[in-house]
This record gives structure tokens, C-alpha cells and sequence, in this order.
């Protein structure tokens, strides 16, 4: 309700606007796609189609000018447009879509004269339809053509024989005459049908220059649609055709390849068995070894801790290591270990200077060093 009462006002604000500035108008209901021809004194100023859009369902008017050249595409629903300033305004007040039209309204400061291109072939159908003698409501039956056969050099040696060739000649061409004359109807028919369509020929002919534009773009699209499912048909043979070849090959090699997979299965079971034993026994083995590499370094090592007083049966021996060995070492206990590391020039020459030994003396005391040296390795591999 509250619409209407809006449109309403706006209408009748565009009526007083009309009223006030200008001195002519015409209003009508237009048949959607119906062409508006607008005159002055005879002369066509404009040629204005009216359709409405099928994106926001509003009216819009295709300007032309007497030369069929566009001048503008408004949208005049409850709008008024100056048709290129020319004073001349356009304006839609309602459509009614089930009917297909559209109520135009067209003013202008001067007395123009404003024709529908369908009254116009009505009244050209009418004015021919008055000046012919063909019913224009009965549509000739399309003509049925029978062959004609000429017959050539024909001879008679008679009167009688002549006259009855010449009566089947006449009687043959009663068909072709008959033939000739509903041509004859269905051509004045048809040049007529012609007359009464030239008025919307224009019309049709850019109706069918837009049809023809889709029907390329829609074809185009169809080519394309129609390449892609042929590729995608292809690739899915060749994917169903390796599959299938797959599932062949598979069911062909299935009762050879499962005794083989098998086969193979159990000897590297087996296989991984005996080298898991293998490694087992080697890690046992390396594992004695370094269990008896580590006794008996620790047997050699308390061999070596042990003090020298149970093998150095010499007592001078005895008081020159404790008097030397502390001074090389800086230990006050001497252990066999010591005396396999001492260096035993350097002993003797210590010696030699701390108790004045004499060069036969020295001599000894590195003989008896050596000696013992011997006698610790030995003992140390023998418990080892």
C-alpha cells in the first residue's frame, strides 16, 4: 500500500512537471518490442524500442535516429529522459509483464505526430487486403507439381489420328494450367504475407543477429564442453584400460607370485634367524674377550701395585730403589709398576752419585735392574 501511494505521488509530480513545460503529449501501452516512431511534419525524428531488462526487471528505452543509428539506452521507469536534447521526454509509468506492456508517455514543447510500427502493418495489411482479390485469411494449399512429359517428332497419317493426338495433347495440359494458376495464387499470397512482415523486418533482423551471436557463443561453448568430455573420456579409458590390464595380470600371475612371495618370505625368515644366532654367538664371544681383557688387566695391574720387598732379594738393592725410585716418582711406596717404568741409566747414574759407586758397581746395579724388570714382565703373564 505504501508503494503504491509513492507511485502515485511520483506520477502525478511527473504529470505536473510534463504540464508545466510542455504544450504536447501522447500516452499509450506499448507492446514490449514494439517500435515508437515519432514525426515532425512528416519527417521521422526518432525510432524508440521498448523492453525491459531481464537483470533488475526494469523498462528501458533503445533510441534511434531516422538513420537507424543509436543515440542512447535509458532506463525510463519512472524517469523521465530527454531524448538528445531535443526537448523531447520519455517516460514508463507502469508495465504489466503477463500482457508484455508498458505505459509510455512522450511530451514535448511542439505538436509532434507518434505512430506504433504494428498499427502501421496493420493498416498496410488492410489498405492491401482492399485493393486485392485474394482472401487474405485463406492460405493456399501448397501445390503438388506432376512431371510433364513433352513428347517429341509425333506424326499422324490421318485427320482422325491427328485429332485424337491433339485431344490427349489438350487434355494433358488442362494439369500444368491448373498447376500454373494456384503458383500463381500462392506467389500473390506470399508477396503479400511479405508486405504485411516488411514493417518488422528491421526488428526481426537484429533480433536474429543477437540470436545468431548467442547461438555462435553457445556453440562455441558446447565445442569446448564436448573436447573436454572427449579428453576426460579418453584419460578415463586409459586409467580403466591399465587398471583392467592390472587386474589382468594380476589374476593371471597371482597362483605363480603368491608360492614365490612365500618362498621367499620363509627363507628370509629363516635366513634372519641364523644371522640373528650368528650375531648372538659373536656378541657372546666379543663379550668373553672383553671380560677377560678387562680381568686381566686389572690381575696386571694389582701385580704391578704390589711392593717390590717380595722380589728384590738384595738388601743393598733394596736401599739404593727406596733411596732412588722416591726421587724419580715423588712416591714414598715402590711398586713393581714403578720399576717397569723406570729408566734404568738414569737409576744407575742417580746411584752412582748418591753412594759413590764405582763404574763395576754401576755396571751391576744396571745389570740387577734389568733383571728384575724380566722378573716382573714374566710374573705379570703368567698370572695374566
Amino acid at each position: 500500500m505504501r508503494k503504491r501511494i509513492i507511485s502515485v505521488l511520483v506520477f502525478i509530480y511527473i504529470i505536473m512537471n510534463i504540464g508545466l513545460v510542455t504544450a504536447w503529449s501522447w500516452e499509450q501501452n506499448v507492446s514490449l518490442g514494439d517500435h515508437i516512431l515519432i514525426y515532425r511534419n512528416d519527417t521521422l525524428l526518432y525510432n524508440i524500442t521498448i523492453d525491459v531488462n531481464k537483470r533488475d526487471n526494469m523498462t528501458y528505452a533503445i533510441i534511434k535516429d531516422a538513420e537507424d543509428t543509436l543515440i542512447s539506452l535509458s532506463m525510463i521507469e519512472w524517469n523521465s529522459v530527454e531524448i538528445d536534447d531535443s526537448n523531447i521526454t520519455i517516460v514508463s509509468t507502469e508495465k504489466d509483464l503477463k500482457k508484455l506492456t508498458a505505459k509510455i508517455i512522450i511530451s514535448a514543447p511542439y505538436n509532434l505526430t507518434v505512430k506504433l510500427q504494428s498499427e502501421l502493418a496493420r493498416e498496410t495489411v488492410t489498405n492491401q487486403t482492399n485493393t486485392t482479390e485474394i482472401n487474405n485469411q485463406t492460405v493456399p494449399v501448397p501445390v503438388n507439381l506432376t512431371p510433364v512429359v513433352i513428347p517429341e517428332n509425333l506424326t499422324c497419317s490421318s485427320v482422325e489420328e491427328c485429332q485424337a493426338i491433339i485431344d490427349n495433347l489438350t487434355k494433358q495440359l488442362e494439369q500444368p494450367k491448373q498447376e500454373r494458376d494456384a503458383l500463381v495464387k500462392q506467389i500473390q499470397y506470399l508477396q503479400l504475407q511479405l508486405n504485411i512482415t516488411q514493417t518488422e523486418k528491421k526488428q526481426l533482423e537484429e533480433q536474429i543477429k543477437i540470436l545468431q551471436r548467442a547461438l555462435e557463443e553457445r556453440n562455441k561453448k558446447i565445442r569446448e564442453l564436448e573436447e573436454e568430455i572427449e579428453r576426460l573420456k579418453a584419460e578415463q579409458w586409459s586409467w580403466e584400460t591399465a587398471r583392467q590390464k592390472m587386474e589382468d595380470q594380476y589374476i593371471l600371475w597371482t597362483p605363480y607370485i603368491f608360492p614365490l612371495v612365500l618362498g621367499s618370505l620363509v627363507v628370509y625368515y629363516r635366513k634372519y634367524k641364523r644371522t640373528r644366532k650368528y650375531m648372538d654367538v659373536k656378541i657372546d664371544l666379543k663379550a668373553k674377550e672383553l671380560k677377560e681383557e678387562l680381568l686381566s688387566e686389572y690381575l696386571k695391574k694389582d701385580i704391578l701395585r704390589a711392593k717390590i720387598e717380595t722380589i728384590v732379594d738384595d738388601p743393598n738393592l733394596l736401599v739404593i730403589l727406596r733411596t732412588i725410585i722416591p726421587q724419580i716418582t715423588g712416591s714414598t711406596e715402590i711398586t713393581k709398576g714403578d720399576i717397569l717404568n723406570i729408566d734404568i741409566d738414569k737409576v744407575a747414574e742417580l746411584a752412582r752419585k748418591r753412594f759413590l759407586l764405582k763404574e763395576n758397581r754401576v755396571e751391576y746395579l744396571k745389570k740387577k735392574l734389568l733383571e728384575l724388570k724380566e722378573r716382573i714382565k714374566e710374573e705379570a703373564e703368567e698370572n695374566v
